[in-house]
């Protein structure tokens, strides 16, 4: 609950058991206080599983209306060609109605609650060993070779999102259970690297995708390579960007040395319901 307190804010955490046209009561060390609306900048609601601040996850069947400057989760949305206005419905109660102006709306995804976006949910683990492992000790350069989210400029997306990740990164997610599908796509990040970099990707330990990408080889295309993995059932998927490990000239296999790769771009990786 936020109130306004002259020329500054005060934050109080707590309780909110009713929202009326006049005050909102809550409930702070056991008990009930009425405030007055007047007083109220604005109330935050928050969930015990989420930080403030974060966006929790999409619920299955949500919508997503985009409004100007914001954005507003609903459960339906509908036009009243009487009234000229949107008819919003924000939870799963019918009687949860809401009326917005027709200007107000600029946008409707109804795709949202159906599609996560793996560009802002944080993986569940992330373990980042580069070539030199003891740069990984260094807090400056371990957050330099930490997967980092990236504005990417695809041919069919204005506005996409990927994860730039380097060699070598490990990241598993945990998959919602009613989960389809894994859809995204791979691009080498930048010039080429003088060597190829290894992706793998796993659902629940068995190998779905395995492909190399970049280096000098494999010239200077960023042509993506589209991914697509079943996910029903399982449970976690897992990333792995490693380095490719080549014998030098006539050596034996087993004296496979690892070659220095560059980074690669995920881009839009969703998991779908």
């Amino acid at each position: 609950m936020v109130i306004r307190r002259d020329e500054s804010w005060q934050f109080i955490a707590c309780a909110i058991t009713a929202v009326t046209a006049d005050e909102v009561i809550v409930l702070l060390e056991d008990e009930r206080i009425p405030v007055s609306r007047s007083k109220l900048a604005g109330l935050c609601w928050l969930r015990g599983t989420v930080t403030p601040g974060s966006e929790p996850e999409p619920a299955a069947g949500e919508i997503l209306l985009e409004l100007a400057g914001s954005s507003l989760r609903c459960r339906g949305v509908s036009w009243s060609a009487a009234d000229e206005s949107w008819q919003v419905q924000l939870t799963k109660d019918p009687d949860s109605q809401t009326v917005m102006p027709a200007g107000v709306v600029a946008g409707i995804d109804y795709a949202f609650g159906r599609r996560i976006d793996l560009t802002r949910r944080p993986p569940a683990q992330t373990t980042v060993d580069p070539f030199f492992g003891g740069l990984a000790d260094d807090e400056q350069l371990r957050s330099f070779f930490t997967a980092r989210v990236v504005p990417v400029a695809a041919a069919d997306e204005a506005d996409s999102r990927g994860l730039l990740i380097r060699p070598r990164t490990e990241m598993i997610w945990t998959i919602p259970p009613d989960s389809r599908r894994f859809r995204g796509s791979l691009q080498p990040a930048g010039p080429a690297a003088i060597a190829p970099t290894a992706i793998v990707i796993e659902v629940d330990g068995a190998e779905r995708f395995r492909e190399e990408l970049g280096g000098r080889s494999h010239g200077e295309s960023t042509n993506a390579i589209p991914v697509e993995i079943d996910l029903t059932g399982g449970r976690q998927l897992r990333l792995l960007v490693d380095f490719v490990s080549r014998p030098l000239d006539d050596t034996p296999e087993a004296n496979s040395t690892p070659l220095v790769g560059g980074p690669i771009l995920l881009v839009a990786p969703l998991i779908e319901r």
